[in-house]
């Protein structure tokens, strides 16, 4: 009979051991962040020592495992396995070693006093030299409130030798073994409160960071095979009425000149300046979700709201697209006039279910509420078209000393009240020129008007090629044709790949053209915005999808099968990345995100969520496939064959980009790790695929094997979308409780049918 210690070193070195702790924690982590606030999940969870013990169990556990599978002969699983344990003994000394504290200082105010963080009984701790605050400084993008950054300027005193020193977002102080950080200020901006960390841990973590993801490499180098594939991206390309009578027909036929010269105007919007062209797009597509309407492109659109308010006050171009409202304003269209939202009188004919709606907290909103409200903005930027103020054209006199701010031809008086009549001429004098189609006379205005901004501030205005690159961005729209491109492409290769296996080098050939477009594009997105290309949500959606094409195009070059899956994938990001509630908006990046790290830290995870996605649909058509096994064994094969190291690989680049983002963090803010909620489901979907991995499943659980890499995809779903649009809180939220209730449940049923499937397979005793 076995010892009692035979039992339990048993127990602790196997496999299942590893799985059944790895499922519980994702059940304990799942229910913190579904169920609890943060605060409530430190307190319920985080800071317990039971769940402390968990992560000492997976680490006796791997360690085990390790020399009970004899792993250290196998140099790139002793290193992950290694990595592992070495990030669990840094997090323990970080836990119980380390130190945190805060830090607030008015300008001229010193103290070597810091408040010990999270203590509730006002405990100092004193750093042995004095922090000095000499200046405060925020700054904004140009002519907007938005911050761009945030600097403490101080001076450190430690005996009789004094030092200065600048903190700020991404750039903390090091000093004496402490390490401040920027981490708020006070409103009034006369102060600022920096975060003070010592951690000893930190290096231990970083060493498992380190053997972690050299691991990795040595296995990605031995899955490639020196299989390398390189690829630059960049794109520049130039692009390059004589009555004032005038109808909806004839302003589209005839003002295509004009509205080319009100295009190429530089304007403020958002905190950047930007070609009108791109404010055009913007309006029409808020105004009627549409490129071109009754014949004109959205800057004849614009353009003629601003030059005949008259006759386009009466064209039915603001989208309401909902029955009630619809009947309530008397009609019978999805589109409204101006008109059409007022009495003779000129009341608002919604103004009662308006003041309604916005009584209500989102939450008790009816569908036709909510639209009402979005109808609401559609009418403020429809007014503010057509008398002119959304048009910010003209900067300040003293615009340096005003953030570089710039007016409408409304606020002109406010602005720069000695030159408010000739630039208000300047305006009247280029709409005048469109109203008679007059394009020579329009560019002079163009150009005067380009002359005042030059002036007042030349600092910013972006170069020549830059504007015109953003206006054949906006022109060529290659992002959303890109949708039925990979779309298409996958359709037909699937279709190929059951019988006309020769023409996979004809669909490669045209996938990688489709690649090479999706490439260029991005890199003329990054070029225009001055920032990687990835940095919110709808730039994340576009560079999932051209991942995942990166992966088709590299790894299923003879496989049609894979391919088109790989494709469809891409095609499938692509179309939710321009679904309504997606913002495809060119924007300044906040000051968190205005680092290096971003670059790797998004880059590497986003292509783990690449490869994700394509085992996704991969295990999709394995079960499928299953329906009538016989015929197709050949191919649930080859899908069962790719679906482990595909899945191996997005374990790695998840995990190292998780990894990045520690080191980020812990540079930006002073906290490798903090249980965000975006992190927490991170390290949730990274267990769930380890899950998978060490199932041990065998040939005939085929059906059962792609069921449950299905499923795991749900959590990569709940990672991105999920913390972005549902949990409301975290670093990573895109937009805090926006998203739709419909998705959060298929959400949650795809998580829940994961745990089903995994009782299921410990029921059939398969784990």
């Amino acid at each position: 009979m076995p010892s009692v210690s035979g039992l339990s070193m048993k127990f602790l070195s196997s496999l299942k051991t590893t799985v059944f702790l790895f499922v519980v924690i994702i059940c304990i982590l799942s229910y913190a962040t579904l169920q609890l606030s943060f605060e409530q999940a430190v307190r319920a969870v985080y800071s317990k020592w039971w769940f402390e013990g968990l992560f000492f169990l997976v680490g006796i556990n791997l360690l085990l495992v390790v020399k009970k599978h004899r792993l250290y002969k196998n140099p790139p699983l002793l290193m992950l396995h290694a990595g592992i344990v070495l990030m669990l003994l840094g997090g323990f000394v970080s836990r119980h070693f380390g130190f945190k504290g805060i830090l607030h200082l008015r300008e001229m105010e010193a103290s070597n006093l810091v408040d010990i963080a999270d203590s509730q009984k006002g405990v100092h701790r004193d750093l042995g030299f004095v922090v000095r605050l000499d200046r405060f400084v925020v700054k904004r993008y140009p002519g907007s409130d938005m911050a761009s950054g945030y600097e403490s300027f101080v001076t450190i005193t430690d005996g009789d030798r004094s030092y200065r020193f600048k903190i700020y977002m991404n750039h903390p102080l090091k000093y004496n073994g402490y390490v401040f950080y920027q981490m708020s200020y006070d409103p009034d901006e006369g102060g600022t409160i920096l975060l003070v960390k010592k951690d000893p841990g930190v290096w231990i973590v970083y060493a498992g960071y380190f053997v972690f993801s050299l691991g990795f490499l040595l296995f990605l180098v031995g899955v490639l095979k020196r299989r390398w594939v390189v690829f630059f991206a960049f794109l520049s390309i130039l692009y390059p009425f004589t009555s004032n009578s005038m109808d909806i027909q004839g302003w589209a036929d005839s003002s295509g000149c004009v509205a080319v010269v009100w295009a190429n105007l530089m304007v403020q919007q958002n905190g950047r300046i930007e070609p009108m062209d791109t404010l055009d797009l913007n309006i029409s597509l808020k105004l009627t979700g549409k490129r071109r309407l009754y014949g004109m492109d959205y800057n004849q659109l614009v353009l003629g709201m601003v030059s005949y308010p008259e006759l386009f006050e009466k064209l039915k171009i603001i989208l309401v697209n909902d029955r009630n409202i619809e009947s309530r304003l008397g009609i019978n269209t999805k589109y409204a006039s101006y008109e059409d939202f007022f009495y003779p009188d000129g009341e608002f004919k919604l103004a009662g279910d308006l003041a309604l709606a916005m009584k209500k907290p989102p939450s008790e909103l009816t569908k036709t509420e909510k639209n009402l409200l979005k109808l609401n903005d559609r009418l403020y930027v429809a007014y503010s078209v057509f008398n002119g103020s959304i048009f910010r054209l003209f900067p300040v006199v003293d615009s340096v000393d005003n953030n570089y701010r710039w007016v409408g031809v409304d606020l002109l008086k406010t602005g720069a009240p000695h030159l408010a009549e000739s630039l208000f001429g300047l305006f009247e004098g280029l709409i005048d020129s469109s109203r008679q189609l007059n394009c020579t006379r329009m560019a002079y205005f163009s150009k005067r008007i380009s002359g005042v901004q030059k002036e007042f501030s030349s600092p910013i205005i972006p170069s020549h090629l830059k504007i015109k690159a953003e206006i054949v961005y906006n022109r060529l729209d290659l992002f959303s044709k890109l949708t039925w491109l990979y779309l298409s492409l996958s359709v037909l290769s699937m279709f190929a790949s059951f019988g006309f296996k020769r023409l996979s080098a004809v669909f490669w050939s045209f996938g990688l053209v489709v690649f090479i477009i999706h490439a260029l594009n991005m890199g003329l997105r990054w070029y225009i915005a001055s920032h990687m290309p990835w940095s919110d949500a709808y730039e994340s959606l576009v560079f999932i999808a051209f991942c995942i094409a990166a992966v088709g195009v590299v790894f299923f070059r003879r496989d049609l099968l894979g391919f088109a899956c790989s494709f469809f994938a891409a095609g499938l990001f692509m179309f939710i990345a321009h679904l309504d509630n997606i913002d495809p908006q060119i924007t300044p990046i906040v000051p968190v995100l205005d680092s290096y790290w971003l670059l790797f830290h998004v880059a590497v995870i986003t292509v783990g969520y690449g490869f994700f996605a394509l085992t996704w649909v991969l295990s999709a058509v394995g079960v499928v496939l299953h329906l009538k096994r016989d015929s197709f064994q050949s191919e649930i094969d080859r899908i069962s064959g790719v679906l482990k190291p595909l899945i191996i690989l997005g374990v790695g680049f998840l995990s190292i980009g998780t990894l990045l983002g520690g080191v980020w963090a812990n540079e930006s803010w002073g906290s490798y790790w903090s249980w965000d909620p975006k992190e927490t489901w991170s390290l949730i979907s990274i267990l769930a695929y380890s899950v998978v991995l060490h199932m041990g499943f065998k040939r005939r659980d085929g059906v059962l094997f792609f069921a449950f890499v299905f499923f795991s995809f749900f959590f990569i779903l709940m990672t991105y979308f999920g913390v972005n649009f549902f949990i409301s809180g975290g670093l990573h939220s895109y937009s805090r409780g926006s998203g739709s209730f419909f998705w959060l449940v298929v959400l949650e049923v795809g998580l829940a049918a994961w745990l089903v499937l995994f009782l299921y397979m410990v029921a059939k005793r398969r784990v």
